[in-house]
């Protein structure tokens, strides 16, 4: 019985260990600017909002909006305000800083069958009120 627990422990703490990991890098990705980082998290379509654009694209086309994005908004950090975790989905929502101003950011993800990750299915990056202080 023990032995058992013992192995159910360690298969739990290198679930949740795995998972960090993969919010961590994602933040990262956001803090550097890097659309091709954060686009590997995308789902094959997905629902973006964003001061240029608003639609549903692409993989490829989000991450080319999303890098266009990034070019005239160069970021100076990320800060992650809320996250949550129910089953098969995620949410974060953060601040991202930039030269012009703060935005907004708030991203939902979900698990796809036959895929190892969650993947994101909706972005939106809006002008924060902060920005307008």
């Amino acid at each position: 019985m023990r032995h058992t627990l013992l192995i159910f422990v360690i298969t739990v703490i290198s679930v949740f260990s795995a998972y960090s990991q993969e919010k961590v890098a994602l933040f990262d990705a956001f803090k550097s600017a890097d659309a091709n980082a954060i686009s590997m998290y995308f789902n094959d379509n997905i629902e973006m909002t964003l001061p240029n654009a608003q639609n549903f694209f692409s993989k490829s086309q989000a991450r080319g909006i999303l890098a266009d994005f990034f070019k005239k908004n160069q970021v100076t950090d990320f800060v992650v305000l809320h996250t949550g975790n129910k089953e098969n989905s995620a949410f974060t929502i953060g601040n991202l800083k930039t030269v012009n101003g703060v935005f907004r950011v708030s991203f939902f993800a979900r698990k796809i069958p036959n895929v190892a990750k969650k993947q994101i299915y909706l972005l939106r990056i809006e002008k924060s009120l902060e920005s307008e202080k």
